[in-house]
C-alpha cells in the first residue's frame, strides 16, 4: 500500500478496508486507523468515496508507509528509460491515441492504465454521482487541455448507464463535435471501478450573474439549432449547460438527458426556453 502526501492511506482486502492517517505527536510519529465493513447491510460501499484521497484527489507526489517522504514507489509512474517510454506509448496506443472513434455507432468503453490519468486536483467539481476535473499532460506531444466527467460505476450504476448513453449521443453527433459540442478524446474505464468521459475543454459556463446580451443569446440558440437540426433533443436547458470559449464560440455540453426528438414541437418549446435564461 502506498499514502499520497495529504498523509491518508487505505489497505483492503475488498471485505474489509483499514483507512490510516499520519499524525505526529509531541514525542513520536505514529497511524491513526479505522476498521471498516465494506459490505455492511448489504450495500458496497462507493469505492470512489474510499479512494478518494488515493487516486482521484490524490496529490501526484507519494509516499511509502512510513512518514518519511521518499521517492514515487515502483509501478505508480512510467518513469523516464526508455523502456518506460515504449511501455507508456503501449498505454497511450490502447487508449486509442486519445482519439477514439465508435463502433457500431457507439464509443467502447476501453480499460486504460491509470498511470496515465493525472488530474489536476484543484479543478475537481463533485457532483451528485461523480465529479468533473481537468487532466494534466493528457497528451504525451502537446499540451491539451481536458475534461473528465467521472462516475463510480460500483456504487451507482445508474449513473454510469447515463455516462454510456451520453457517449452513445457523443457518437450520434459527432459531426458536431469541435463545432458546437465539445470533442470526445475517449471513453474509459479504471480498474473496473471508475468510468469516464474525456472531453474537450470549451471553456467557462455561462454566469447565472451575466447579463446574455443579443448577441450571445444568438450564437446559444444557433448552437441548439445544430442539436436541432440532427433530429436531437438536449433535454437540459440552463445556463450551466452553455460554455464560451475565449475566442466566443459557445458550446453546449451535458448530454445526459438528450435524447432523440419525437415531436417536433418539443424541439420549439426547448429553443424558447434560451430566451427565458
Amino acid at each position: 500500500m502506498s499514502f499520497n502526501n495529504n498523509r491518508f492511506g487505505i489497505l483492503t482486502n475488498w471485505k474489509h478496508a483499514l483507512f490510516l492517517r499520519r499524525v505526529e505527536t509531541p514525542n513520536r510519529k505514529t497511524l491513526e486507523y479505522f476498521l471498516l465493513e465494506l459490505n455492511r447491510d448489504g450495500r458496497p460501499l462507493s469505492m470512489l468515496k474510499a479512494v478518494v484521497g488515493m487516486v482521484l484527489l490524490a496529490e501526484n507526489d507519494w509516499f511509502y508507509a512510513s512518514p518519511t517522504p521518499s521517492s514515487v514507489p515502483d509501478g505508480q509512474l512510467f518513469g523516464t528509460t526508455l523502456p518506460a517510454y515504449k511501455k507508456r506509448r503501449e498505454a497511450v496506443a490502447v487508449a486509442h491515441e486519445y482519439d477514439m472513434r465508435p463502433i457500431n455507432g457507439a464509443y467502447p468503453c476501453q480499460a486504460i492504465d491509470f498511470r496515465i490519468i493525472r488530474f489536476d486536483l484543484s479543478s475537481a467539481r463533485r457532483g451528485a454521482n461523480g465529479c468533473t476535473v481537468f487532466l494534466s499532460g493528457f497528451r504525451w506531444d502537446c499540451d491539451i487541455p481536458v475534461v473528465c466527467k467521472v462516475v463510480d460505476a460500483l456504487q451507482y450504476p445508474d449513473a454510469a448507464d447515463y455516462l454510456e448513453s451520453e457517449a452513445r449521443v457523443y457518437a450520434a453527433l459527432r459531426d458536431l463535435q469541435g463545432k458546437v459540442i465539445p470533442k470526445l478524446y475517449g471513453f474509459y474505464q479504471v480498474w473496473g471501478i471508475l468510468k469516464l468521459l474525456a472531453l474537450e475543454d470549451v471553456g467557462e459556463a455561462i454566469s447565472e450573474n451575466e447579463e446574455i446580451s443579443q448577441g450571445l443569446r444568438d450564437k446559444m440558440r444557433a448552437a441548439l439549432w445544430r442539436i436541432h437540426d440532427a433530429g436531437y433533443i438536449h433535454g437540459d436547458i440552463a445556463r450551466r449547460n452553455f460554455c464560451m470559449k475565449k475566442n466566443g464560440d459557445v458550446f453546449l455540453v451535458d448530454f445526459e438527458t438528450c435524447r432523440l426528438s419525437v415531436d417536433p414541437l418539443e424541439l420549439v418549446d426547448e429553443m424558447e426556453q434560451v430566451d427565458m435564461l
